[in-house]
C-alpha cells in the first residue's frame, strides 16, 4: 500500500525523484535525507560518508592543532565503525600507514592526506548558494529539527562551531530504508 502512494504521488506530481524515508532510529540506520525547510531535498548522505567525515574531522583537527593522534588512536577511532576491508576504502593512505605499516603518522602527512573539504559537506541551497555542514549536524539533524547552524564558507577548524561564521538553515533527516 505504502509503494502504491509512493507511485501515484511520483506521477500524480510529476515528480523527478520520490524517497521512501523513515524516521532515524538507529546510529546505524543506512542514509540521511536532508530536507529543506519546505520539504524538498537538500542532499542524501550514506552513514558510512557521516562516519568517515567524523573521523576524518577529528583527525585533521588535532593534527592542525600540532597534536596528531597515535597510530592507537587512529585505528581506535576507525575501528567504531569500519571493518579492515571498508576502512582501507574509506580511509586510504591513513589506513595503510596506521594498520598495514603500523606506523604513527606526521601531522604534516595527517594535512596531507586529509584535504579540509573530506571534514565537511557541501551542498547547494535552494538560491544556488554553497552550503556547508559538519557530518555532527547531518547525522543529527533530525534531533533538532528548528535552526541549524551551517556556513557559506568552509567552517573554521579550531572553532567549527563559532557562532560569527555562519548562516542558519532549517534542516531534518530521515533515514533511507
Amino acid at each position: 500500500m505504502i509503494l502504491e502512494q509512493l507511485f501515484d504521488l511520483f506521477y500524480s506530481q510529476r515528480c523527478d525523484l520520490a524517497f521512501l524515508v523513515g524516521p532515524k532510529r538507529r546510529r546505524s540506520d543506512p542514509g540521511r535525507v536532508l530536507l529543506n525547510p519546505d520539504g524538498s531535498v537538500l542532499g542524501n548522505v550514506e552513514v558510512w560518508d557521516v562516519w568517515q567525515r567524523q573521523v576524518l574531522r577529528t583527525v585533521r583537527a588535532a593534527a592542525a592543532q600540532g597534536c596528531p593522534p597515535s597510530r592507537d588512536e587512529i585505528l581506535s577511532l576507525i575501528r567504531e565503525d569500519f571493518d579492515g576491508r571498508k576502512a582501507a576504502v574509506a580511509f586510504g593512505e591513513l589506513w595503510k600507514t596506521v594498520a598495514i605499516e603500523k606506523r604513527d603518522a606526521t601531522a604534516q602527512e595527517l594535512l596531507d592526506w586529509i584535504p579540509p573539504q573530506k571534514t565537511f559537506f557541501s551542498f547547494v541551497d535552494q538560491q544556488g548558494a554553497p552550503l556547508h555542514m559538519l557530518p555532527e549536524q547531518v547525522d543529527g539533524a533530525e534531533t533538532w529539527p528548528t535552526f541549524r547552524r551551517t556556513w557559506s564558507q568552509p567552517p573554521p577548524y579550531a572553532t567549527p562551531w563559532s557562532a560569527s561564521t555562519g548562516t542558519t538553515l532549517s534542516a531534518r533527516s530521515t533515514s533511507r530504508t
